[in-house]
């Protein structure tokens, strides 16, 4: 039976289709050798002769003869075991349909490698076709269908349990009303929530829901202009990309202070790498020590040739905090001294004196005039303060103030004057600005405030 079904299963493959290669194997086993770049297409009839069996090795041939080709055997022969009442006729009949789901597979057991599964002719089909199929596959490479689907029934009904389980406790369901419109002073905007389902005396009646609005201009922003050096700032172009033209600008200009050293911004690029030389020493006075940077690959142009990197000491000197004396009503400022608690007496002095400011002791509230010019004796610079209110018998009507002009390190100290009104809104930002009468490039960064339009 399992010959039959192999010669049948080759003429549902090969009868009627090309078979193609450079040699093909004749029913006396002879290989055809084709010529270089020819093709064999051979094409044999479906209906096949069996011959009679062989008593002495009980098998029988089924010969199928050639119809087209060329080098082509002339028949193409299978050897199988002779089938002792069967219809030999079977063999020549072709669409053969059997009922596949009715069979049922015969189980897989200890020491059975394979297991059959024997098919019954449906109805309408030709007489000549055998009554039965039997299929025969290995035991490892069956797949239960039952099984696959009771996995994915399984897997279906956890799938909606979880959906439901998700829904859960929404007791309160809602219908959803329209968006209002944006509301400028806010920038939000509101949809009320209608009770459509649920207990009314654990829902809501009625909820709103608050939510920010879109930008309604969307802008494209061009690249930051170089620093100006006299005003101190740099812009950046703002076109328009989305929006209403008869609601938002055209093209507007954005405004931003210089924050960095010109030196560092302009070497702020991949091209400019620089070497590091080895820290200084510990300068004790100021309590910083100093690394220089040598340009080492770049144009110099564009690349500073050096620069400085400064940072603090580990602390080679600590102190006791004293006590704060009262305040001083000629200077506004009080005093601690601080006694050596650990270090080289070499290097840190015995004691130190620290000024700060006095607080409003009184609610005494002054103006603060300018600054006035450097004192070339004391090296200091002074302004007044005005009393503007409080108790005019524990306030001063004036107070002096003195700072020094020049920092620890050598740099000038930053000396700034009294602040603007602030400007008109631009791109949502207000900022105003005050004079410096002193101090370098980083003493411009407190001379500028930002604040978001009201």
């Amino acid at each position: 039976m399992k010959g039959v079904l192999v010669a049948v299963l080759w003429l549902t493959l090969t009868c009627g289709s090309e078979v193609e290669g450079r040699r093909q194997k004749g029913h006396e086993g002879r290989r055809v050798r084709l010529k270089h770049g020819e093709k064999s297409r051979c094409k044999y009839f479906c209906e096949a002769e069996v011959l009679p069996c062989d008593p002495l090795t009980q098998t029988q041939t089924v010969s199928f003869p050639l119809k087209k080709g060329v080098n082509c055997p002339l028949h193409r022969n299978f050897t199988q075991p002779c089938q002792q009442g069967d219809d030999q006729a079977g063999l020549t009949v072709k669409g053969c349909k059997y009922d596949r789901e009715g069979a049922q597979w015969s189980e897989c057991g200890p020491g059975v490698l394979s297991r059959t599964k024997v098919m019954t002719l449906k109805e309408g089909q030709p007489p000549a076709c055998p009554p039965t199929k039997t299929k025969t596959v290995p035991c490892r490479k069956v797949k239960d269908k039952s099984k696959k689907a009771k996995k994915k029934a399984k897997k279906k009904a956890k799938k909606k349990a979880k959906k439901k389980a998700k829904g859960k406790g929404k007791a309160c369901k809602y219908q959803k009303g329209a968006w209002s419109d944006c509301d400028p002073s806010t920038n939000e905007r509101t949809r009320e929530l209608t009770l459509r389902k649920g207990d009314e005396s654990l829902c809501l009646p009625k909820k709103v829901i608050t939510k920010k609005c879109k930008k309604a201009c969307k802008y494209i922003k061009g690249p930051w202009t170089p620093c100006n050096q006299e005003s101190r700032e740099k812009t950046r172009t703002l076109t328009l990309k989305k929006g209403d033209p008869s609601v938002c600008n055209a093209t507007s200009t954005l405004v931003k202070p210089c924050r960095r050293r010109d030196a560092f911004t302009a070497a702020k690029t991949s091209q400019c790498r620089y070497k590091p030389q080895s820290w200084s020493e510990c300068d004790v006075r100021t309590n910083t020590m100093k690394r220089i940077l040598k340009l080492k690959t770049g144009d110099p142009a564009l690349c500073t040739l050096t620069k400085e990197l400064t940072r603090k000491c580990r602390k080679p000197c600590r102190f006791s905090k004293g006590q704060w004396t009262q305040c001083d009503s000629l200077t506004g400022l009080r005093t601690r001294t601080d006694r050596l608690v650990k270090g080289e007496p070499a290097d840190c002095e015995p004691t130190r004196v620290i000024s700060r400011k006095c607080g409003m002791e009184g609610g005494c509230k002054y103006q603060a005039g300018d600054w006035g010019d450097c004192d070339l004796d004391t090296k200091e610079r002074t302004r007044v303060k005005t009393l503007l209110s409080g108790d005019s018998e524990k306030c001063q009507a004036e107070v002096r103030i003195s700072r020094p002009c020049f920092k620890p390190n050598g740099d000038e100290s930053c000396f700034l004057g009294t602040w603007g009104d602030y400007g008109p809104c631009q791109n949502g930002v207000m900022m105003k600005h005050r004079p410096v009468i002193a101090g370098g490039v980083e003493c411009e960064r407190k001379a500028v405030k930002a604040k978001p339009c009201s």
